[in-house]
């Protein structure tokens, strides 16, 4: 039992090597081609260890899918934004800028706030170079310009898009002057 549980937690490690996500259907497409073998193999275990590890990759392909699912949609990238929500961190500052989480109730283009971007991220961090300063747990509709999490890859460095997605952050940007 306990090398079942192994080989299946070796399948969610080999996601994380993987250099891009394939398509869940290939994932489920090869569990349906082994899942036969469980009737034709006399000792179940030589079925049951590829499956687990299948699983596994599912389970981590799956995990990371809705990851990325929550970052912001190409179609928004550098466009002008209006969000409504709220501070639910301390903001962080340096002198020239003040950084913080901002929770998104609302989320729509400026001069339409009937409409609403149905897939938006519910977390985005922000920053301010304004004279606006914020605090924790202040309601706020500001015009921001946003982008996706991105950071350098280096083996054994710090890895800041992974740290975004693993906090729920779904978008990084700065608020535009406006009145």
């Amino acid at each position: 039992m306990t090398s079942i549980f192994l080989i299946f937690s070796l399948g969610i490690v080999v996601t994380g090597y993987l250099s891009a996500l394939p398509p869940l259907l290939y994932v489920s497409a090869f569990f349906i081609v082994l899942l036969p073998t469980l009737f034709f193999v006399r000792k179940k275990i030589f079925a049951i260890l590829p499956l687990a590890f299948v699983l596994g990759l599912g389970y981590g392909i799956f995990s990371g899918h809705q990851y990325l699912a929550l970052q912001l949609a190409n179609e928004l990238v550098a466009q002008d934004i209006i969000v409504e929500g709220k501070i639910i961190d301390l903001p962080e500052e340096d002198g020239r800028r003040q950084q913080f989480n901002f929770v998104v109730a609302k989320a729509y283009a400026i001069g339409d706030d009937t409409s609403t971007f149905i897939s938006f991220p519910k977390k985005i961090s922000l920053s301010s170079y304004d004279k606006l300063r914020v605090k924790t747990g202040e309601n706020w509709r500001l015009l921001v310009k946003l982008k996706k999490p991105r950071g350098f890859v280096n083996p054994g460095g710090f890895d800041y898009q992974v740290s975004l997605l693993r906090r729920g952050i779904g978008a990084v940007g700065y608020i535009r002057p406006s009145a």
